[in-house]
């Protein structure tokens, strides 16, 4: 795919003879990172985005623009003119990390961009949550993913909405979102398609909240449960009941569970890729050699802070690797474990020709 840097958009600035002092000034802090993506380099003012998508829009460079990404910025930097020149090609739209995004300013760029398809709204903690749903369910009936994860104001009116875009819906960020209850989490019911949740650290989250609404999933190939204090084995236990494709479970810094739990994973979720369970006490010798000998895929496991995994359980899950799956290429698996144990770091050079990598302590 063909890129520009800042110099060639530079020359290309010093070379139109119409261009404002506000889009020269854009066009040293915004990088076009290729033909699709516009993504931010430094904090322009609203003033300087505002000439920047004015000079792109006679250009072919911007009815291709697929993405754009402006993080961490405040509304008077985005501002309503520069939301409103957001080209209608746009499929991904990241405004995360805003702390005073408002509703308004997502209606103005979901009437913009109507062929969303993905929208990141995470870190905006003055975002009323139901309005800025209500839009992007109106305008963008294309969208396919949507976090509002860290987002304060996420309750049941928020997901209610949601399910209005059940049909198309398949991601759900809705990470440490404080005010979702049992009830209101129970609205997701309506998004059939889910193949990708978060919804780690929701006060909401219990193990009848997911007995109740994993049955309607059961094409979720990620999922995350991390940081959720209320769940117990029998949220394990359903989670290998109901979700056969999973390939990405999140369970760190969940201090009920056990490894009896995530034995149950490994029993039901043969498909499993990534297994993030840092700081909980679900993994153990015994579970390390049943991923081995039940999930042939596997490549990450994140088992840092798990007090009952000790260097010969990591050594005997490779052995059982390597005896049921002989063709799997023992390289290609990343595990983090804590060095709090003297004999990782001997471990970690006996198994360096034969994992990617086997990293450190918590940071």
């Amino acid at each position: 795919m063909a890129s520009l840097t800042l110099a060639e958009l530079a020359r290309a600035a010093c070379a139109c003879s119409a261009l404002s002092r506000w889009a020269l000034l854009a066009v040293s802090r915004l990088a076009l990172l290729d033909e699709r993506v516009l993504g931010l380099g430094a904090k322009p003012s609203a003033a300087g985005l505002e000439g920047a998508l004015r000079w792109l829009a006679p250009a072919q460079a911007v009815g291709a623009l697929r993405e754009v990404r402006l993080p961490e910025l405040r509304a008077h930097q985005l501002g309503a003119r520069t939301l409103s020149l957001l080209p209608p090609s746009v499929a991904v739209l990241e405004l995360s990390g805003s702390t005073d995004l408002s509703a308004r300013d997502v209606e103005l760029a979901a009437r913009a961009c109507p062929r969303l398809e993905e929208v990141l709204l995470r870190s905006c903690p003055q975002l009323d949550a139901h309005a800025a749903v209500r839009s992007l369910a109106r305008h963008c009936r294309r969208l396919r993913a949507l976090s509002l994860s860290l987002c304060a104001h996420v309750d049941g009116r928020a997901l209610a909405e949601l399910g209005t875009l059940g049909p198309t819906l398949e991601s759900v960020g809705l990470h440490g979102c404080v005010r979702v209850t049992p009830r209101a989490l129970a609205r997701l019911a309506h998004c059939s398609r889910l193949t990708t949740l978060d919804v780690g650290g929701a006060l909401g989250l219990t193990d009848s909240s997911l007995d109740q609404l994993l049955p309607c999933w059961p094409q979720l190939t990620s999922l995350s449960v991390s940081e959720s204090s209320a769940l117990t084995d029998d949220a394990l236990r359903h989670i290998g009941a109901c979700c056969p494709r999973l390939e990405r479970l999140a369970c760190g810094c969940c201090p009920r569970l056990t490894p009896a739990g995530m034995r149950a994973v490994c029993a039901g979720c043969p498909l499993l890729r990534g297994v993030y369970a840092a700081q909980s006490g679900a993994i153990d010798d015994e579970t390390l050699t049943m991923i081995g000998v039940r999930c042939a895929h596997i490549e990450t496991l994140d088992i840092r802070g798990c007090a009952r995994v000790t260097s010969g359980g990591i050594e005997r899950f490779f052995n059982a690797r390597r005896a049921h799956h002989p063709h799997a290429d023992p390289r290609e698996i990343t595990i983090l474990a804590a060095d709090a144990l003297e004999s990782y770091a001997a471990m970690a050079a006996m198994l360096r020709p034969r994992c990617r990598s086997v990293s450190g302590a918590v940071t």
